[in-house]
């Protein structure tokens, strides 16, 4: 029997960021409703009601809930590690301080002057065509791919050579894309004047860059791969020296991959005395055009007109600081990590929140060896699993002392270029998927590599307190032990019937439940998170309790905490609209739901079968 868990991702939420406010007449309203329903009656509403009152759903929303507030939290946190700088927050801060500092418009232009001269000088000394590949070879270097792209992952070799965001804009006829071509004529051009170039000449360089990209526009498209040795691409595309670009890149190997043959031949072909001129104009455009979002007027203003205003239709361009952010957070985003953990997450609650994994991984693999449902094959695997299972604990960041920075925007650019280079190139074996950020609340159990990744920003309030007591284990070790059930459940059981049939119960206590209106939870399509709640909660309320004596008080912590984590609104349409869509259960039977099957609760509560206990004889124990 294989199950799979909804992955606890909460995505960050965007920008927007809602306060809302309760007036007085508000205030007076609330103090006198109601009190809250009993703990045995409706612990969901019993533990959020006041969260519920404080938090009407605002116009146009069709929910929301305590992982939102999260998630603008960590949002604001994050943004203000660039608007609210500290001083002496630590080496990652100092960093990206110092590369905001460099967008600082009185020191790009001569930044700016002093990148770009020695590789405009690079450019006017081609005399021979090795000196072209030569030149194109130390651009890579550089951390400016100019020409084609290379992912040193496989020694790949890809067309790369035109500044036109699609091939479809040189190929097709149309009178708009013409309209367009006619356009990017006219950059190149400012741009080849903004390089020194005369406003004589300028003109008849642009058509020779548009001339050399048609060329090879007409050859980039997809086709059959080429795997070649080094010795025979030296007898075929010998004027591309791919041995001599190897080594500039430091790459290994002695075979490449061309990812368009038609194209490298074309270029090898290109590569001549009587198109010297042609590619000394098509490489100063190029490089000053990679480098542009970075570097002083009028480069920076022309980009942005062209490629953000003209052809994405943005309202205005964007800002030499939006930039550099986009650059680091592609280039450089353990920096931010680093930054992030360093201001808001200290080393106390990292090493609390290692405390209690551990302890549930024991608690975990003592309910393997005393359930009666794992055995032989089983039980091995499981065990196994738990051994081997690695846990991370915020994003490894101890490599952030090799990113180098300085206060010169234009050098810092080139140096994260260069890094983001090698980060697409080479992802390391422990490297955390790329849609995953540390400062985005999360905790999620990545499959194929054994392994839970939890985020920084989840080691705060609601979720976790450091104290290591019962509100960390009902809340943080419930969810951790929720997604180690992923893990768990891919294991051979000793009687797959009773255990369906218990299962079974437990899609008809769901089905059961008010969903909207006089619909129902859907218990078959939520029955998988449905047990990974379930089985969550008991191993980490065991793991709590083997860690000392508890009382009754501490009990009813562990509880509250899990519930207080699922406090949310929604509106009916959107409820009634989740029946065959949503994998989870709506927030009240995410906490009502499990914790009627639990008999620790019934105790802890004094609650006698009804709501939110279920009869003993059909209750679901997973892990007894």
């Amino acid at each position: 029997m294989t199950l799979t868990f909804r992955p606890l991702m909460a995505a960050i939420a965007g920008s927007i960021s809602l306060v809302l406010l309760v007036g007085p007449a508000d205030a007076k309203k609330m103090a006198s409703a109601p009190p809250p329903p009993a703990a045995c009656s409706d612990f969901y509403s019993h533990v959020n009601t006041p969260w519920l009152r404080s938090n009407p759903l605002p116009p146009g929303y069709a929910s929301r809930s305590l992982w939102d507030e999260m998630n603008e939290l960590t949002s604001r946190q994050r943004e203000s590690l660039f608007t609210s700088p500290q001083n002496g927050a630590g080496p990652a801060q100092e960093k990206l301080n110092a590369l905001m500092r460099s967008a600082d418009e009185g020191r790009v232009k001569l930044d700016s002057e002093k990148l770009l001269t020695p590789l405009f000088s690079d450019i006017e000394k081609i005399k021979k065509p090795k000196d072209i590949s030569n030149v194109i070879a130390s651009m890579h270097a550089r951390g400016i791919p100019l020409v084609f792209d290379f992912d040193d992952e496989g020694n790949k070799f890809s067309s790369n050579a035109i500044g036109l965001p699609e091939l479809g804009f040189y190929t097709e006829q149309d009178p708009s894309l013409t309209v367009a071509q006619g356009r990017y004529r006219g950059y190149v051009q400012s741009m080849l004047v903004a390089s020194g170039v005369s406003a004589d000449n300028a003109g008849a360089q642009a058509g020779q860059v548009v001339g050399l990209e048609m060329q090879l526009a007409a050859v980039s498209g997809e086709s059959p791969s080429q795997v070649i040795s080094l010795k025979d691409a030296a007898k075929q595309y010998g004027n591309l020296q791919f041995a001599d670009f190897m080594r500039t890149q430091k790459a290994g190997g002695n075979q490449i991959t061309l990812m368009q043959p038609v194209f490298f031949k074309t270029v090898n072909g290109l590569i001549n005395p009587k198109m010297i001129d042609q590619w000394k104009s098509y490489l100063r455009f190029h490089a000053a055009n990679q480098l542009a979002p970075y570097l002083n007027e009028p480069y920076f203003s022309s980009y942005g007109q062209f490629y953000e205003v003209y052809l994405e239709g943005r309202a205005a361009p964007k800002s030499r600081t939006q930039n550099l952010r986009e650059l680091i957070e592609a280039s450089a985003p353990e920096l931010i990590d680093a930054a992030y953990a360093e201001r808001y997450i200290g080393n106390g609650q990292r090493e609390r929140a290692r405390a209690i994994t551990d302890a549930i991984m024991q608690a975990a693999e003592k309910a393997v060896i005393r359930s009666t449902w794992v055995v032989n094959q089983g039980e091995e695997r499981d065990l196994r699993i738990l051994k081997t299972l690695k846990v991370d604990i915020g994003r490894d960041t101890k490599n952030i002392s090799s990113i180098d920075v300085s206060d010169s925007l234009a050098s810092s650019a080139l140096k994260l270029l260069r890094r983001g280079q090698k980060i697409r190139n080479t992802q390391a074996a422990d490297a955390w998927p790329s849609d995953l950020t540390d400062t985005a609340p999360l905790l999620v159990y990545i499959s194929k590599d054994n392994r839970i990744i939890i985020s920084n920003a989840l080691l705060q309030a609601p979720v976790f307190d450091a104290q290591g007591n019962a509100l960390d284990y009902g809340a943080f070790g419930a969810l951790f032990a929720q997604q180690l059930s992923l893990a768990l459940y891919q294991a051979a059981f000793k009687n797959v019937t009773a255990l369906n049939s218990q299962r079974s119960s437990l899609v008809t206590q769901y089905n059961g439940y008010t969903l909207s209106g006089a619909k129902k939870v859907n218990g078959t399509l939520t029955s998988t998170q449905n047990l990974a709640d379930l089985s969550g909660l008991e191993i980490a309320l065991q793991a709590y309790m083997a860690t000392g004596t508890r009382d009754k008080t501490a009990q009813q912590d562990f509880f509250k905490s899990w519930a207080n984590l699922w406090g949310r609104v929604d509106r009916d349409s959107a409820l009634s609209a989740s029946y065959d869509k949503a994998n989870h259960a709506p927030a009240k039977w995410r906490v009502n739901g499990p914790l009627a099957n639990m008999a620790a609760f019934g105790t802890a509560f004094a609650c006698k079968a009804g709501p939110m206990q279920r009869p003993y004889k059909d209750q679901l124990r997973i892990w007894p």
